[in-house]
């Protein structure tokens, strides 16, 4: 495989909004969206990502051989629909011999901010999701004066607990993500100054992102190494994991 020039299936299914893209170069300036299909989860993701993959490979020309590798979201978010994503991919990669990148959900949502130009300089994104059970999972990235930014893991916190991380940071709050304009008030009513951007397209994961996401760190690798085929084996199939911060409803009740 050569990847000069590679073109990438990525697929995002981890919260109510679900989306499939085809980028040519992504993450590049010769970058191409040669097909992005969105949609909000009023019926499940399993009825519809498989629908939507193959539209956007119909789109692209119907050549499963030109797709280089795979971008999935693998969470945190919904139980079920980061599996359906994730399946949908590991599938594709086993049956192509294609690598597999694994991009967290919370990874997505604030490069997709920091990308847009909404966060004003010096601010926090912040990437909220429902983690059931009155808890958030939360992570955030700290902008700077340098091209390094601190990204924390996600994690699974009540909106005090949240709050008190957060004032450590001694920043303005840039808040995303489900509920978002909920949280945001009880945040300022503990104290924290925080601005919601402009676009609610924003407060979910999506393909591009996660595409593009994935390109950094497949050039990051070659950069490493010479060898195309080390990426199959760093990224096998079989490597791509969920994303499970915490038990389930139903095992948190047992």
């Amino acid at each position: 495989m050569i990847f000069d020039s590679p073109r990438v299936l990525a697929i995002e299914t981890c919260t109510a909004a679900g989306s499939v893209a085809v980028l040519q170069s992504p993450d590049s300036v010769d970058e191409k969206v040669i097909a992005h299909n969105e949609w909000l989860r009023s019926r499940s993701h399993a009825e519809v990502a498989t629908p939507a993959i193959d539209d956007a490979l119909k789109i692209s020309g119907g050549n499963w051989n030109a797709i280089n590798f795979l971008a999935v979201g693998v969470g945190p978010g919904s139980f079920t629909g980061i599996r359906v994503g994730l399946n949908a991919a590991r599938a594709i990669g086993w049956s192509l011999d294609r690598p597999v990148i694994s991009i967290r959900s919370t990874d997505a949502m604030i490069e997709g901010v920091r990308s847009s130009g909404f966060a004003p300089r010096g601010s926090t994104i912040v990437a909220i999701l429902n983690a059931q059970m009155g808890l958030l999972f939360s992570a955030w990235e700290k902008e700077s004066n340098t091209t390094i930014r601190e990204l924390s893991d996600p994690t699974a916190l009540d909106t005090n607990a949240l709050a008190t991380k957060l004032a450590l940071l001694k920043t303005s709050i840039t808040l995303i993500g489900e509920n978002a304009d909920i949280v945001a008030d009880e945040l300022r009513d503990l104290g924290l100054v925080v601005l919601r951007p402009p676009s609610p397209h924003l407060d979910f994961p999506n393909a591009l992102t996660v595409a593009r996401l994935a390109a950094r760190k497949v050039r990051s690798q070659i950069a490493q190494s010479a060898d195309p085929s080390s990426l199959v084996r760093l990224y096998r199939w079989s490597n791509a994991q969920p994303l499970y911060i915490r038990g389930s409803g139903a095992e948190e009740k047992t």
